[in-house]
């Protein structure tokens, strides 16, 4: 049985190459809340910092946020986040308690949105 040569336009198909969606920061807004509301988290503080840099084939949306939660609910609210929105990823994570019979931890997280380069308003 001969082998066919395949030509590499076949080996690469665009389908396995992650598409950036177009920079939408209201969409994004709108999407925190939404897994907040879903289980019943109150977003505290959400700053958004653009990262425009030239040499970055993308766009970096940085956002930090705090929430009020214990480790399962904030590991729930990470995950719902990443299955409707994977081009977010999770940065870093600093939770404290003022006393330790505190219920809740307050937590800073850091998350970064990835977009395609090109026109945002």
């Amino acid at each position: 049985m001969a082998v066919e040569p395949v030509a590499a336009s076949e080996t690469h198909s665009s389908s396995s190459s992650p598409v950036l969606p177009v920079f939408d920061s209201a969409a994004l807004a709108k999407t925190l809340g939404e897994q907040a509301a879903k289980l019943k988290l109150d977003l505290a503080e959400v700053n958004y910092t653009l990262d425009e840099t030239a040499s970055l084939p993308y766009l970096r949306y940085r956002v930090t946020l705090t929430l009020d939660a214990s480790y399962p609910t904030l590991r729930r609210y990470v995950a719902g986040l990443q299955s409707v929105a994977p081009h977010v990823s999770l940065d870093g994570v600093h939770c404290s308690r003022e006393d330790i019979g505190d219920k809740p931890l307050s937590c800073d997280l850091s998350l970064s949105a990835f977009y395609q380069r090109g026109n945002h308003g």
